[in-house]
């Protein structure tokens, strides 16, 4: 059962290598909600932390649609409550990481593409300063 594996691999990972954190990677939404069952999983499998998938959200941000924030704070709080750490990636900028720090509840974000792009344009010490400002709140 591919379930068994996954768990038993997470677990053999922890012992081999005790302070590795493992993570696994999780859709925003299911079916338009937000896709609570991912955190039961991670949980279920042992992983110590989540990485959301924030393309949708910056969509939907890019599209001045904000309800996604609920979506989103709904996972950060349920795995807050499993104990379980919150990363996000995939598209994170500028623009939308502002939106994703009021939610609030993210451990680590996956900003090394955003940042890069946009030194091209600021240049890399400026683009560092407007990135620390906006995770400072």
């Amino acid at each position: 059962d591919h379930d068994n594996k996954l768990k038993e691999i997470i677990y053999e990972l922890k012992a081999i290598s005790p302070k590795s954190r493992v993570s696994l990677f999780v859709d925003s939404t299911k079916n338009g909600e937000a896709n609570l069952e991912a955190v039961d999983y991670a949980a279920l499998m042992g992983a110590n932390s989540i990485e959301i998938h924030t393309g949708y959200f910056s969509q939907c941000i890019a599209n001045e649609d904000f309800t996604i924030s609920s979506i989103i704070g709904s996972i950060i709080t349920k795995a807050k409550q499993s104990n379980i750490l919150v990363n996000a990636g995939h598209d994170l900028n500028l623009i939308n990481l502002p939106e994703l720090v009021k939610i609030g509840g993210v451990d680590e974000v996956s900003i090394g593409h955003a940042i890069i792009v946009d030194a091209l344009n600021f240049g890399f010490e400026d683009t560092i300063k407007k990135y620390i400002d906006i995770t400072k709140g």
